[in-house]
């Protein structure tokens, strides 16, 4: 089976009404009135169609092609945004959906597409073709599509008056033979009602909760209640909004059927029929992306890694040119404003749009310089900053508005912006993580989280090496030089082990005292383990005094009064490999892990033992 999705009335294509509507603009001579083009279009149904494959994970294969519909070229109406936005300022709307639709199918025929076809529709217009029985029919048989190839995806960008209408509409459409499915769930809580009311064949999870899944613990679980809830009732999912190889890999664990992406293919006239190699290639690979409790890495998050490097605006532009940026971009939540490279302040979406609501404000301020909408109180940030160092700084500012920052670089020149909202939900989720299962001292994941990813590897079938990592005659440094330098050497350790592993791929866990975890999917994990060795031996001299490092040993008394020599501290490794079917819990993982690691305990110095029999 093969899908089509025609994307004709989404929300997120409609500006909210009271914003500055083009068929209101003033006219030239000899040209026609934008309320007269808007009426012609829809009349010839002079629309543009472009597709985007949908990719099945299954088989590696196109499942079928999303139609996104666009406004006849070089026209003020080729954007959809703004090609919808002036329908319904008109009151022409439902009249352009209906061409909208029967130029996608008319398009689709004629391209001899495979498969199903996908087509957004608001339930005002489920509600129209129930009314207007057979008209949709007859012109699916005009372009030989048989009504099974249909698929009807309702969309949530109105209010619903009389949902028994709605409901009443779609057993209509399901006697034609027409499949029901329900778009971007998880962006509003009505498209949850409407699942269950409805029962939709297929969903479509929100393209939110997909970019960046493979790093976000907290959409992963998202995303997993929704395929526990679409398998109960046998529906099919669909994942947006695919961008990133890791977040693909992990959609394909988690068991979801159906993707579609930039990262896949972008839209086009006409569309290719198969996935080019790489993604092919991808799908096939043994690599399986596991979500950790706290991440691989451990590096303290910074700004960086939530800015996004959004294209500013000159601060000489006009008000009417940043209104035009935040119609071609629906999700641009903030402009930046630049004078040359150094930023000159943010326009916020919302306040831009509340302020054009106003009547007459537009024709007041189009022509006016943008940085008279600038946002008061913008904080800049260096994206070096780590978040703990943001949140201090914004609890010393009583004027930060927690919305949108300006991230430079160290010589203060733009280069991104950051979200507060993101901002916020990344440091909430590092304090639950931290308060729950972090180690105290090294803030890396303790025993819980531990257990947790080597269930997860287990669970997911993947080849990994266990290794248990002890620091030898640690007892004597902490008894000779006290417990503060005791804890300076295990928080030196644990950055030694985080610095050396794969952030992607290898998990570092604190056990406790000197005892730590890690967990590699890295292939190269020996060469890792020994350079580990190496630099612990020469880091380990910075916390001993010279006489000591002089003998090659710490000098103690024993309890019973005698000077006793210890060696110095050493490292010991203990490895075990892990493979599909060797191990049944993270309990025997653990045991056999810490069997090697007592074994790399008899020989002197730092030593990496591994385990293999039965390897």
């Amino acid at each position: 089976m093969h899908v089509v999705r025609t994307q004709i009335a989404h929300p997120r294509n409609l500006p909210p009404s009271g914003r500055p509507c083009p068929t209101d603009a003033p006219l030239g001579d000899g040209q026609k009135s934008a309320a007269d083009e808007l009426d012609d279009i829809v009349a010839r149904e002079a629309l543009e169609a472009v597709f985007q494959p949908i990719l099945d994970i299954r088989t590696g294969q196109y499942f079928g092609f999303e139609g996104l519909i666009r406004g006849p070229a070089n026209s003020r109406f080729h954007l959809p945004a703004e090609l919808f936005f002036s329908a319904r300022a008109a009151g022409k709307l439902m009249a352009l959906e209906r061409a909208a639709r029967r130029t996608i199918v008319r398009r689709f025929s004629e391209l001899g597409l495979p498969g199903r076809l996908f087509l957004n529709v608001s339930p005002s217009s489920l509600c129209e073709m129930h009314a207007r029985q057979g008209e949709a029919l007859a012109y699916l048989r005009q372009h030989d599509l048989h009504p099974g190839r249909i698929v009807l995806e309702i969309t949530e960008n109105e209010h619903l008056a009389d949902v028994g209408e709605v409901l009443e509409a779609i057993t209509y459409c399901r006697s034609l033979g027409l499949t029901i499915a329900l778009d971007d769930l998880g962006e509003g809580f009505a498209n949850l009602r409407m699942w269950s009311e409805v029962h939709p064949e297929i969903i479509k999870i929100d393209r939110h909760f997909i970019d960046g899944i493979a790093r976000d613990r907290l959409k992963l679980h998202f995303v997993r209640a929704m395929q526990t809830l679409a398998e109960s009732c046998s529906a099919l999912m669909v994942a947006e909004g695919v961008e990133k190889a890791e977040d693909l890999y992990l959609l394909r664990d988690l068991g979801i059927a159906l993707a579609q992406g930039y990262l896949i293919e972008r839209p086009s006239a006409v569309p290719c029929l198969t996935p080019g190699a790489e993604i092919r290639v991808a799908l096939r690979a043994h690599r399986k992306v596991v979500v950790s409790h706290s991440g691989a890495a451990q590096r303290l998050p910074k700004v960086v890694d939530l800015m996004k490097p959004v294209m500013p605006v000159q601060a000489t532009s006009s008000n009417a040119e940043v209104l035009e940026r935040f119609k071609d971009d629906p999700f641009l939540a903030f402009l930046p404003v630049v004078r040359g490279r150094v930023p000159a302040g943010l326009i916020s979406r919302d306040r831009f749009f509340d302020f054009l609501a106003r009547p007459f404000r537009y024709d007041l301020i189009a022509k006016k310089p943008c940085t008279s909408m600038l946002d008061p109180h913008v904080i800049y940030i260096e994206g070096s900053m780590t978040l703990q160092e943001l949140g201090l700084k914004l609890s010393r500012d009583e004027k930060s508005t927690l919305e949108g920052f300006v991230v430079v670089d160290a010589q203060g020149a733009y280069v991104g912006v950051a979200s507060g909202r993101d901002v916020m939900a990344v440091m909430t989720e590092m304090q639950i993580v931290a308060a729950r299962h972090a180690n105290p001292l090294t803030q890396l994941p303790g025993n819980v989280p531990i257990n947790e990813h080597i269930g997860r590897l287990l669970e997911c079938e993947v080849n990994f090496a266990a290794c248990y990592v002890d620091i030898n005659h640690f007892k004597p440094l902490n008894d000779q030089y006290g417990y503060a330098r005791g804890d300076a050497v295990i928080e030196m350790s644990g950055a030694i082990l985080v610095e050396a592993c794969d952030a992607h791929l290898d998990f570092v866990g604190h056990i406790g005292g000197d005892d730590f975890m890690v967990l590699f999917q890295s292939t190269d994990w020996v060469a890792r383990c020994e350079a580990i060795l190496r630099r612990f031996d020469t880091e380990i001299r910075n916390f001993l005094d010279a006489d000591d490092i002089e003998r090659g040993g710490i000098v103690s008394e024993s309890r019973s009064g005698e000077i006793v020599q210890h060696p110095l501290p050493s490292l010991a490794i203990g490895a075990v490999l892990v493979t599909p079917g060797k191990f049944k819990s993270h309990h025997a993982v653990a045991a056999a892990a810490s069997t090697c690691k007592k074994e790399a305990k008899k020989y002197a110095g730092s030593q990496l033992f591994i385990e293999r029999r039965n390897a």
